[in-house]
């Protein structure tokens, strides 16, 4: 709770009917001098005359933010607090469009084709459902494919929108369509979204020419062509290095054959290509994705973007936050989070993996507690970073004692000569949640950590009954409750869940919303999958989980060592929603959910 609301909810309980003066109201003595201000025994009134009748205790009164509650000293944990309109404020904003425009911006950034077209008739096959794309423009991608047309699969619930738009943009991570089941016309597949074309200028440069898509582009002509490969000669490196011919594989059977070879000035082309490639009889062959035709304008705008390049996010900075996320709610789950001293090492001895077995005496307990004051981690081929007198931050569940099984601890100096411990023998190692070095910089974090708040959105079981400090929320240590950015969100999470929203009931006595979903933990809802039910149970959060009915994708992160496969309920307790990012069904193609999930572990 913020000090600010802190003050307000106290000196409400303590006023209410009361009159009591305001601050150096009292009578002035006879020299004409105010008296002092003495604090009175209200707690937080400050009175000048401290024999006034309202500078006494008052009698109960009803806390103003919680009329079911009577307390007589405000301060009391009864006389439970509001939440910080800072992080109520939060979610006033229109998140549903940021969250979209978040997403769109994502998929134009990672497609390796972005096409525009207008739709015409529709074909269901295969219990999906496409639409007929007449291409008019190639914003990146194969521009001899201009004019043609392909289908393109959708989502049933635009297939009413499709007139509204006169064209629409498709970000792909195919670079070309291909032959569907011998079909006259290709099929271009993995589209990522679609959006209408009158929306192109909120893009900017996301929806043109960026030269990351690929290591290598050059300006070339095509000089030889036969039924499996067109090749070009290269004529300009402008990124990259290249040999000086390289070859596409193509084949006529796709109907999308390559212009044909030739010398003129208007026959030559600037590509982008995607793994060049060695093979024998010094052959090298390339993917194509980009394939413009030169012309001074478009030269230049490939020059500028190459020695321009736009970045959407940094992925080692994603990376970080995400690591450091995942730490942060590691500990928060612990139930007991230690400072500990490395003391001792020793080898394994005998089950051929060899490893380390390493003792941690306890310095410091910071949450939860122990009796136990040395420990031991590590074993059977554990080669960790720990050397003896490092200072370790650890969160665990429960802690072995090895006292009476290691009856000389593990030192310092004999290592590795002489400490050895036998792996098959009784078990000596603790096991641990997390474990971070012991660093100023993370001795700082892990405080904050610790001080946070529960996740706003932590899952629980439909009998639970949350506690009321669980709910108080505010913007500056509510780490896992502020909204997020969607692409950010996604790629932080363990999961990209769809999930329905059942039911919203306010409740009263908590003064919460306690809105129960369903979900498989998956976007899909195959039969093989069991459907689980929660509730999330908030003071202020997001409008749209309150609609009944609603089905949306968000990302989830699931800590515990919970499985699919297994007949257990899953463990609710270390289980949450990222916070501010819900997509509408319709919104989430499988290809965009699988390039957010892995795009923080591709190369």
């Amino acid at each position: 709770m913020s000090k600010l609301y802190l003050i307000t909810g106290l000196l409400a309980c303590a006023l209410v009917g009361m009159g009591c003066p305001q601050s150096g109201s009292g009578d002035l003595p006879e020299d004409g001098q105010e008296q002092p201000e003495v604090a009175c025994e209200t707690p937080d009134v400050v009175c000048a005359n401290p024999a006034d009748v309202a500078c006494t205790s008052p009698p109960d009164v009803v806390c103003p933010n919680r009329a079911d509650v009577v307390c007589s000293n405000p301060a009391d944990a009864n006389c439970p607090g509001e939440p910080a309109q800072d992080f109520c404020g939060a979610w006033e904003s229109s998140l549903e469009i940021a969250n979209l425009d978040s997403l769109t911006r994502f998929a134009l950034y990672d497609a390796t084709a972005i096409v525009q077209g207008t739709f015409g008739e529709t074909l269901e096959a295969n219990n999906d459902l496409y639409g007929l794309l007449t291409i008019t423009q190639i914003h990146y991608g194969w521009g001899f494919l201009t004019g043609t047309q392909v289908w393109v699969r959708l989502h049933p619930d635009l297939e009413a929108a499709l007139p509204d738009a006169q064209e629409w943009v498709v970000p792909l991570t195919s670079h070309h369509p291909s032959q569907w089941e011998a079909h006259e016309i290709p099929v271009w597949s993995n589209a990522m979204t679609m959006f209408p074309a009158s929306e192109s200028s909120s893009y900017g440069e996301y929806i043109g020419y960026l030269p990351h898509r690929t290591a290598n582009i050059a300006v070339v002509r095509i000089i030889d062509q036969d039924e499996y490969r067109t090749t070009f000669e290269v004529l300009d490196a402008l990124k990259g290095s290249f040999p000086d011919t390289f070859s596409d594989n193509w084949y006529f059977s796709w109907n999308l054959p390559f212009p044909d070879p030739g010398d003129s000035d208007d026959q030559l082309y600037i590509v982008s290509t995607h793994g060049l490639t060695e093979y024998p009889d010094d052959v090298v062959l390339g993917t194509v994705y980009d394939m413009r035709v030169w012309t001074p304008e478009n030269l230049a705008n490939v020059k500028n973007a190459i020695s321009n390049p736009v970045t959407l996010f940094e992925k080692a900075q994603l990376q970080e936050g995400r690591k450091r996320l995942h730490t942060s709610l590691a500990f928060h789950y612990s139930p007991t989070v230690l400072k500990t001293l490395v003391t001792g090492i020793a080898g394994e001895c005998c089950t051929g993996a060899g490893g380390t077995f390493i003792q941690h005496d306890v310095a410091d307990v910071l949450k939860g507690a122990t009796d136990v004051p040395w420990f031991i981690t590590g074993g059977h081929a554990y080669y960790g970073p720990e050397q003896c007198g490092d200072g370790y931050l650890i969160g665990t569940g429960t802690l072995l004692d090895p006292s009476e099984i290691v009856t000389v601890p593990f030192d310092c100096q004999d290592y590795p000569n002489d400490d050895w411990w036998d792996a098959w023998g009784p078990p000596i190692s603790s096991p641990l949640s997390v474990q971070l070095e012991a660093t100023p910089e993370n001795s700082a974090d892990l405080q904050n950590w610790l001080a946070s708040p529960p996740p706003v959105y932590q899952l629980h079981p439909l009998s639970a009954e949350p506690e009321e400090a669980s709910l108080l929320q505010e913007a500056e240590t509510a780490l896992w409750s502020n909204p997020m950015d969607a692409v950010t969100g996604f790629m932080f999470a363990t999961h990209i869940a769809l999930f329905t929203v059942e039911q919203a009931v306010h409740n009263p006595v908590l003064d919460a919303w306690e809105v129960t979903i369903s979900t498989t933990f998956s976007i899909h809802e195959y039969d093989h999958l069991e459907v689980h039910q929660a509730k999330l149970v908030f003071r202020c959060g997001d409008p749209r989980l309150l609609q009944e009915g609603a089905r949306l994708i968000a990302p989830f992160i699931l800590s515990g060592q919970w499985s699919f496969a297994s007949e257990k309920e899953p463990d609710y307790s270390r289980m949450l929603i990222l916070p501010g990012v819900l997509i509408p069904e319709s919104q989430m193609t499988s290809q965009l959910e699988s390039n957010l999930a892995y795009y923080l572990s591709k190369n």
